[in-house]
């Protein structure tokens, strides 16, 4: 798994579908400090992403048992990997936005990744929950 991405991101205000994985409460399902709404849109705290996905096969494949997916509009992405572990958050944003700032590739160091690419958004509307 390389830890180099372009940055290759959406438009602002272009809107795309994808797949959000959440808990039973709509929080994130990983970090829990995002709670989401169907039917509305939430945007990402501070200088951080939502982390969605580009196909039902990488949510289903990310998700646990006890996680709900549900297919979603967004804005303003950027393909990348996630942070495995919740306590590497800050370094993790650190490095993502030094790059961005930068313009340069996408480079994380010193923080383990997921080994499922997700698209990083600013803006997440839920649509509906996927059953199957």
């Amino acid at each position: 798994m390389s830890n180099i991405m372009n940055i290759e991101s959406m438009n602002k205000t272009q809107t795309r579908v994808a797949y959000k994985v959440v808990n039973s409460l709509l929080w994130s399902s990983r970090s829990g400090s995002v709670q989401y709404k169907v039917n509305e849109w939430v945007d990402a705290p501070g200088n951080t992403r939502l982390f969605v996905f580009d196909t039902l096969h990488e949510a289903k494949n990310f998700r646990n048992d006890n996680e709900k997916i549900y297919e979603c509009y967004v804005k303003g992405g950027i393909k990348y990997f996630g942070s495995l572990c919740a306590y590497n958050n800050k370094v993790f944003w650190y490095e993502f936005n030094r790059s961005l700032q930068r313009k340069k590739k996408v480079q994380i160091k010193n923080v383990e990744l997921t080994d499922i690419e997700a698209l990083l958004v600013k803006s997440v509307k839920l649509i509906r929950e996927i059953t199957k």
